[in-house]
């Protein structure tokens, strides 16, 4: 398998070379490089734009802004209160807790979710 690369990064993957511009090179590779794959000092690395700790952040950043609402809500109605104080909590929590991982895409995993109150 061959791997096309443009300023160090995998930009296609074929089973031949066929002819490109100048400011593509071709490399071997085997079938675990992906698109997208970055490559220097000759070998391939796969990079993500986010760490696992930012990604979860930016996840639990997201869980709690669509909390807002319930909250509020929440505490106008007097009801559920203790439980979206606790699911926010667990929210702020959890970078503290998980120890968040990657998949080979780039998916956060390793991580439990606190339960959203219904």
């Amino acid at each position: 398998m061959k791997a096309l690369i443009l300023e160090n990064k995998v930009v296609d993957l074929a089973e031949k070379e066929f002819e490109v511009s100048k400011s593509f090179s071709w490399v071997d590779c085997d079938s675990t490089v992906k698109h997208g794959d970055f490559y220097e000092n000759g070998r391939f690395e796969r990079k993500f734009p986010y760490s696992a700790i930012e990604s979860l952040r930016m996840e639990r950043n997201a869980r709690l802004m669509e909390s807002d609402i319930n909250m509020m809500i929440s505490n106008e109605t007097n009801t559920k209160i203790d439980e979206w104080k606790q699911y926010r909590q667990a929210l702020r929590d959890l970078p503290s807790k998980a120890s968040p991982t990657l998949d080979e895409n780039g998916v956060l995993t390793n991580v439990t979710w606190p339960t959203k109150p219904n």
